[in-house]
């Protein structure tokens, strides 16, 4: 049951994805990186194109990377096939992402074709 909960979760990441990516658009940028916060802990950028999607986060502590392949569903998460376990905490950064969007806590920056 945990598998087909994570499958659902990936159809929505990438659905979302598929759903900001209008026509005419080569990629989107979505970053809070050019903001300024002093409680901003976390600096992250979330890069989608066609097929693929790239989210970097960054800390004084850490540093994530996720690679997501929407054609193979295939996701990678700091060079290492991401096990089931981390699949909701990118749903839960992703969800974050787009709070962060609707709330003007990041910009979101469009490359057209």
């Amino acid at each position: 049951e945990k598998e087909n909960t994570n499958n659902k979760r990936l159809n929505m990441i990438q659905n979302i994805f598929r759903g900001m990516l209008k026509p005419k658009m080569k990629q989107i940028l979505v970053t809070n990186s050019g903001l300024k916060n002093s409680r901003l802990n976390t600096v992250y950028s979330l890069r989608i194109s066609r097929d693929k999607v790239h989210y970097v986060e960054k800390s004084k502590l850490m540093k994530n990377r996720v690679d997501f392949d929407m054609s193979t569903q295939n996701l990678i998460l700091n060079g290492e096939p991401m096990k089931e376990s981390a699949i909701q905490w990118f749903f839960d950064k992703v969800y974050q992402a787009g709070v962060d969007l609707s709330h003007k806590r990041s910009q979101m920056f469009k490359e057209l074709l």
